[in-house]
This record gives C-alpha cells, structure tokens and sequence, in this order.
C-alpha cells in the first residue's frame, strides 16, 4: 500500500503540474493583443500622394508633359494608380499644346495608359487659331501613342466654333485627326 501510495501522490502531483502549465498558458494568451497576420491583397494601398505634382522632359531636355493630381492611391498587386482631380498638360516647343482635366483617373503602370472619368475636358491649343474643347465622362489616353479614344458621348468644339456630338471617339494626337464613331450630328458655323 506504501507503495501505491507513492505513485498516487506522483501522479497527483504531475496532474496538478499539468493543470497548473495549462492554465498559465491560456490566462497569458488572455493579456496579449493578438496582431493577425495578414497577406497583401489587390486591395492593398501601396502609398499614397497629396498635392501629387510631376513633370516629363523629351529626348531634348525640354518639358513634353506635366501632370498635377489632388490625391493619388497607388495599388501595386493590381499595377494602378487611382487619381483625385487630376490634371495634364502636354507642350510642344514650350508651348502648351493639350490639356486634360476630370474628377477622377485610373493610371495603368505597365501601359503608359489613362482612364479619365467624371466630367472630362479636353482643351487642344491651336497656334492663331481658336482653341478646340472636347467634353465627355470617360476618355482614355494613350501616352506611348499620344491619342485619346471613348465610347461615350462627346461633344466636340473646333477651332471655328461648330459643334460636333457623337457617340465615341479616336483622336491621333500627333497627326491631329478626330474621327466619330456613331450619332454623328453637328451644328456648323458659317464663316
């Protein structure tokens, strides 16, 4: 009986060292904030500018482009950048020679190409001539091609005054050409 008394009391004890270790270590998980590991996903926002100002040189040395935003959110999973407000002014021989300003803009990094939404307008600077005003709620530019293209409704100011509206667009920049797609109607002044 000594003897199983022995062994009644050691694993006694070992139980209530068990228990003891059991419950230290459930009451010190209990006090500690628990920081979760997360993974980044495509919603992640990689960073972020205020009062975003930026500027573009030609091979030359002189400023080809300049572009302003209120707020940028830059999404590196999904290679974009959303803007607030944004604003880009293109030069020819220091000049001024197009603007584009919307509400909002999707900038795709691999592609050089933007999407401008929400009351977009687009002014092209003519020399000695009247300016020409594009308006419409979503334009895309192409940087590398220099061109602007929609799918939307516009309405196109030329350089004489006469209105032309349609239902999308493909403007080559360089070559300074606009062709309409579909609903083409316009209002022509006679000069």
């Amino acid at each position: 009986m000594l003897v199983a008394r022995h062994k009644l009391r050691l694993i006694f004890a070992i139980l209530i060292v068990i228990f003891a270790v059991i419950g230290w270590i459930n009451f010190d998980n209990q006090n500690k904030t628990i920081i979760p590991t997360t993974t980044s996903n495509d919603q992640d926002v990689d960073f972020y500018i205020k009062k975003a100002h930026f500027k573009a040189f030609n091979s030359n040395g002189q400023l080809a482009n300049t572009a302003t935003s209120d707020y940028i959110e830059h999404y590196k999973q999904r290679q974009i950048s959303q803007l607030s407000a944004p604003y880009f002014v293109n030069y020819k021989d220091l000049d001024i020679s197009q603007t584009i300003k919307s509400q909002t803009a999707t900038a795709l990094d691999t592609s050089g190409k933007i999407t401008f939404k929400k009351q977009v307008l687009a002014i092209s600077f003519k020399n000695a001539l009247e300016d020409t005003y594009l308006k419409t709620e979503t334009l895309h530019y192409d940087r590398n091609k220099n061109s602007v293209s929609t799918d939307d409704f516009i309405e196109f100011t030329d350089t004489f005054g006469n209105i032309t509206t349609s239902t999308g667009l493909f403007s080559d920049m360089n070559s300074q050409t606009v062709n309409f797609k579909t609903n083409v109607k316009g209002t022509f002044n006679e000069k």
